[in-house]
């Protein structure tokens, strides 16, 4: 069952599948803190935080981040974020209008008719980075999603434009609605990546990337891609076509740190 705190029900949590287990945070905590300290304590007690989801009470930002438990080494693992963007795609896609276009910026981003509306985080145990060959013990994965937020003109290093949910015409969708969708279409594309593998996810990851078979050029906080975008390849990296030769980034990559963030810590730490 879906656990909800006292302060829960007065701020109105979501409801989500019964193999999540919500816990509510006051939206001056900082998430990532909590999840950690949530974690750390289960664990002490003797029990599996894996499925506990940590949603902000907050109206401006679509804000949670989801405890998992990987079995599969971390190298393989990260490919998680991939099956988060595809599920968030779906979610919106089911509540605001089909004319918003939602595509994915390589490994983290998330993009409203081309705009930068927010993105993924992942944080592990200390050292697991260093053991790619490893399953980590756990991995918080964090979504941060711009519901109300005035959109920036320019972010050094990212794309020009930032925007929100209701600046582009989305009213009266509330974050929880967001999470709640959210996590019913995780679950789903959890269970197709489980089944069919990574070639069914990639599949439909690149028919969603922003910029898919055009030219693409950005930095990172692990490197920088220049090129014709062509898709993910079988690891989750990212490969583009530039002068005549196929060169891809790794999703190791992701480990650098988040590649949206800046412009953002204000208002989601």
């Amino acid at each position: 069952m879906t656990n909800v705190s006292p302060e829960a029900e007065a701020g109105g949590a979501p409801t989500l599948p019964p193999v999540f287990s919500t816990v509510m945070i006051d939206r001056e905590d900082a998430l990532d803190l909590r999840a950690q300290t949530l974690i750390r304590d289960m664990l002490q007690a003797g029990e599996d935080p894996t499925g506990s989801v940590l949603v902000a009470d907050r109206a401006d930002l679509a804000d949670c981040a989801f405890v998992l438990g990987p079995e599969q080494a971390l190298s393989e693992a990260l490919n998680v974020v991939h099956v988060m963007m595809l599920a968030i795609n779906d979610a919106l896609g089911a509540i605001i209008p089909p004319q918003i276009a939602v595509t994915f910026g390589w490994p983290d981003r998330i993009m409203i008719n081309g705009a930068l509306a927010g993105g993924l985080r992942l944080s592990m145990p200390a050292g697991a980075a260093d053991r790619p060959d490893a399953a980590p013990d756990w991995l918080v994965l964090r979504l941060t999603l711009d519901v109300l937020g005035e959109p920036t003109e320019e972010t050094p290093g990212q794309p020009g434009e930032r925007t929100s949910l209701l600046h582009e015409g989305c009213v009266d969708v509330a974050p929880t609605v967001i999470i709640e969708s959210v996590a019913r279409h995780f679950l789903s594309w959890v269970n197709n990546w489980e089944r069919d593998g990574m070639a069914r996810v990639a599949e439909a990851w690149d028919g969603r990337a922003h910029g898919y078979r055009e030219q693409i050029s950005f930095k990172l906080p692990g490197g920088s891609i220049r090129g014709r975008l062509l898709g993910l390849d079988r690891d989750g990296g990212l490969m583009v076509s530039r002068n005549g030769k196929k060169k891809t980034a790794p999703l190791r990559w992701l480990l650098q740190g988040p590649s949206w963030l800046p412009g953002w810590e204000q208002q989601a730490q």
